[in-house]
């Protein structure tokens, strides 16, 4: 039988079924941390056959896929540059402004003792998370070595370098961190998490690597001073009354380690 002759529920069963293997499969454990490659890509692949298909399959398809499962999708990226490659293209309409997104960017401490700075931020979370009597004493020896290395960090995905600060209570000060937006994005109130990765099966920080966490909708987000080369974003440099390039789509949460 032919698909165009079947009931529009039934095919409205099989649209369900095509996109549900491109979004659903992107829910995360919210305290399972991972290495960046083992985190889950969104393939288009399917979905964007599927709507390329007829105009009677794209007239019902699109419309599904925006009720049913557009509120639910949150995209996955391992640099700046794929989340603005993607952010160009979105349709201006609210519902895809409120699209949620992952960054997970690879990056590394800038500095020349690496392995001393991973050791204050693990025991810094440790304290942190049991010894609170210790926690004032190991955080202002903290603070004093990042601000020896003036707290950047590097990107490896896409060569930004980015300056981070420590912000509110101190209980929270392990986590938490502002992103400047100074490299050519203005996303707002942007909180960066600090994090430890672990092995899945002990739950335990056996993995002495750290990254920042970046993420939130589309529409919070605004790229100031980009310009596009071949496949390349690089960063312009920007003046007082130069005018922001595009507002993005979605909002963010960043990952550096």
């Amino acid at each position: 039988m032919d698909f165009i002759t079947l009931p529009a529920e039934l095919r409205c069963i099989i649209y369900s079924h095509l996109i549900a293997d491109f979004v659903n499969q992107h829910h995360l454990k919210p305290n399972l941390y991972r290495l960046p490659d083992d985190w889950p890509r969104n393939n288009f692949a399917c979905y964007l056959a599927l709507i390329r298909t007829c105009k009677l399959v794209h007239s019902e398809a699109v419309p599904y896929f925006e009720k049913h499962f557009l509120p639910d999708l949150t995209l996955h990226f391992d640099s700046v540059t794929a989340l603005h490659a993607i952010a160009k293209i979105l349709p201006p309409a609210p519902i895809y402004q409120d699209m949620k997104f992952v960054l997970v960017t690879r990056c590394e401490a800038l500095g020349r003792n690496k392995s001393k700075q991973n050791a204050e931020f693990e025991a810094f979370r440790e304290q942190q998370m049991g010894r609170k009597s210790l926690l004032q004493e190991n955080w202002n020896g903290h603070r004093k070595f990042q601000a020896k290395h003036e707290g950047r960090y590097y990107c490896k995905g896409c060569g930004i370098k980015l300056t981070v600060t420590k912000q509110g209570r101190v209980g929270s000060l392990a986590h938490s961190y502002t992103y400047d937006g100074t490299e050519g994005i203005k996303g707002g109130a942007m909180s960066v998490v600090m994090r430890g990765l672990c092995n899945e099966e002990d739950k335990g920080l056996s993995r002495r690597t750290w990254y920042f966490e970046l993420a939130g909708r589309f529409g919070g987000l605004e790229w100031s001073n980009w310009v596009e080369k071949g496949e390349n974003v690089v960063e312009k440099a920007s003046t007082k009354n130069e005018d922001g390039m595009r507002k993005g789509l979605w909002s963010l949460r960043r990952w550096a380690y």
